[in-house]
């Protein structure tokens, strides 16, 4: 992070928060900006996309002010991590029923897409096709509710007959020897 100077016209605002909170400025911001200046900086990434600031900036463009202070997350790339700063940003303010319901669901996205990225990059490690992933991940999920341990250097078939025509249903096309699971 470093602090900086920017032009207000030079600012990105990020489209998440107009989806979410749907907001340019009131008029307490507007008369406190215009009587003492912007006391908080504009929070951007690198790339000038606001992630905090976005009803200051506007209103730093509606009086022509021509240099704000900014403080440059560049350390902010991956866009999963500005998505979640922009609403952390966003935590301590008021807000409607609504913005806080658009805020959840965004946070599930965000989550959602990084169990994805989890799961295609845990597929690649292990060396597993992203549809075996899901497969393992059906074998733990049938392993737990049916509450048979397997260890690192049991088999599948000791672990009782039912458990293992259920599992080889997930896996069936594969051979024998990669049944036996290292972990789960």
């Amino acid at each position: 992070m470093q602090l900086d100077t920017r032009n207000p016209t030079e600012l990105m605002p990020h489209p998440i928060n107009n989806e979410i909170y749907k907001d340019s400025y009131d008029e307490d911001l507007y008369e406190s900006i215009k009587a003492v200046g912007v006391q908080e900086p504009i929070v951007i990434t690198s790339e000038n996309v606001i992630i905090s600031g976005h009803r200051r900036c506007n209103v730093c463009k509606a009086l022509n002010i021509d240099i704000v202070t900014v403080i440059v997350r560049d350390d902010l790339i991956d866009e999963l991590d500005i998505e979640e700063a922009v609403l952390t940003y966003n935590k301590s303010r008021e807000k409607t029923t609504e913005q806080k319901a658009r805020e959840f669901k965004k946070f599930a996205e965000i989550e959602a897409a990084r169990a994805a990225d989890r799961k295609r990059l845990a597929g690649e490690q292990f060396g597993r096709r992203k549809n075996n992933v899901s497969n393992d991940v059906q074998i733990c999920t049938l392993m737990d509710k049916e509450k048979h341990p397997i260890h690192e250097s049991e088999p599948i078939i000791n672990s009782g007959k039912s458990l293992f025509w259920r599992l080889y249903d997930c896996f069936s096309g594969i051979s024998l020897s990669d049944c036996i699971l290292t972990s789960c």
